[in-house]
């Protein structure tokens, strides 16, 4: 593994890691407690039964308003808007997977540059330490070193390549490097922008759900007392209780590895 990162390519690490950044941040800005679909759930009821009753309602909480079901109807399109998470951090993982294909394609064809490299100056360790001999290895873990030193290295390509082709590049490979790790930079900020449109995308959705949540919660408080000798009619706005497996990610249990030979 070169440069991606080790969770890129064990996918129940991927998981765990995924699930866990997602449940701290549910734990820090989140204020409802079941599964999103269960309060849009919750939601899209209370928008079809409180027209019914919204009188009562509004006799004995005035801020509950006629507003109210348009109110909810407007959160919960809102919410709808957004991609849920696992739709985002699959995009995400998708454009990792592309950035790792571009990675090793790039790095494929700097190693056949650089088997030529070392025979045409092959006396010349300088030429060779400016093509990345022996300075690649401590570039090759860093994502932003690595590309860099490919920017720079087409270059140097595009000034020596004809020394290349002599001794037998492929004049393909050496003019259409650039090509190559433009792609691998495209590819690099696709990636980037993922990471942080997920962080953007996840905070606006939370805060459309906390705002449907408030809503919610306070049709079911005050159903509550308003019915609370009617607990038929009261059932229609209480909210799903939370369960354990609501409150913690549930990771896949690892893949069986293979027996050793």
């Amino acid at each position: 593994m070169l440069i991606a990162d080790y969770h890129h390519h064990n996918p129940t690490i991927s998981f765990i890691i995924n699930h866990l950044t997602l449940f701290f941040m549910k734990l820090k800005r989140r204020l409802f407690q079941i599964p999103d679909a269960d309060l849009i759930q919750a939601g899209e009821v209370m928008e079809l039964k409180l027209p019914d009753d919204l009188a009562a309602f509004t006799a004995f909480d005035s801020t509950i308003t006629a507003n109210y079901p348009a109110e909810i109807r407007q959160l919960l399109n809102e919410v709808r808007s957004y991609k849920p998470d696992y739709l985002v951090r699959k995009d995400q993982e998708n454009l990792g997977a592309a950035f790792d294909a571009a990675y090793e394609h790039c790095l494929d064809e700097y190693r056949t540059i650089l088997f030529f490299v070392k025979k045409a100056y092959k006396d010349n360790p300088s030429m060779q330490k400016s093509f990345g001999v022996g300075v690649i290895t401590k570039t090759k873990r860093m994502q932003a070193g690595f590309i860099r030193f490919m920017e720079q290295l087409c270059d140097i390509l595009a000034a020596n390549k004809n020394d290349l082709v002599a001794v037998g590049c492929s004049q393909a490979v050496v003019d259409g490097f650039a090509g190559v790790v433009d792609a691998l930079r495209q590819a690099d900020n696709l990636h980037e922008g993922a990471k942080k449109d997920r962080r953007v995308i996840t905070e606006a959705r939370t805060a459309a759900l906390n705002s449907l949540a408030g809503k919610l919660v306070a049709i079911e408080k005050a159903a509550k007392v308003i019915f609370k000798t009617d607990e038929a009619k009261k059932q229609k706005y209480m909210l799903p209780k939370p369960s354990v497996k609501d409150e913690l990610p549930q990771p896949e249990a690892p893949a069986a590895s293979s027996p050793q030979q």
